[in-house]
């Protein structure tokens, strides 16, 4: 009977220190959650640097299940709280950043389309290579080509 009680508070003792190393866990992996979602929501680390960071801490915690055996309780949550992390409103922060990145690009486009179509009319009122390529900031080869096309 004796070893029996004894049996029962060893594992109750074992339990509770497991749940407290499960705690500790949970914190180790939350925290730097935290400060990685803080980074990228002060624009400090890009959407890609963000997934890989929680890439590396998703691959942490599986270590930590894998070498521990801990219980499927404490993955369950750290799954939680990656899901809370990458949430939908990080989703659309980096849906508007690749708009905006888009909206450069088509500005930039948008500018090179003017200065060639600048070229073209410094070229058709008989200005030099040299003098077109400067104003436009175009390569000299650019804008034979594009005298080239006007003569064609």
């Amino acid at each position: 009977m004796d070893n029996l009680k004894i049996s029962k508070q060893w594992e109750e003792e074992k339990k509770i220190s497991v749940e407290k190393i499960n705690v500790h866990i949970l914190n180790t992996i939350k925290n730097p959650l935290e400060a990685i979602s803080e980074a990228y929501r002060c624009d400090k680390i890009t959407l890609e640097d963000y997934n890989e960071m929680l890439s590396v801490i998703q691959n942490l915690n599986d270590y930590f299940i894998d070498t521990y055996n801990y219980y499927k309780v404490l993955s369950q949550e750290v799954e939680v709280m990656f899901k809370s992390f990458y949430d939908p409103e990080v989703e659309k922060m980096g849906i508007v950043k690749g708009f905006e990145k888009e909206i450069e690009k088509g500005m930039q486009q948008g500018q090179d389309k003017a200065k060639v179509e600048i070229a073209r009319r410094l070229l058709r009122k008989g200005m030099s290579y040299e003098f077109v390529a400067e104003i436009t900031e175009l390569s000299l080869e650019g804008v034979k080509e594009l005298a080239k096309e006007i003569m064609s």
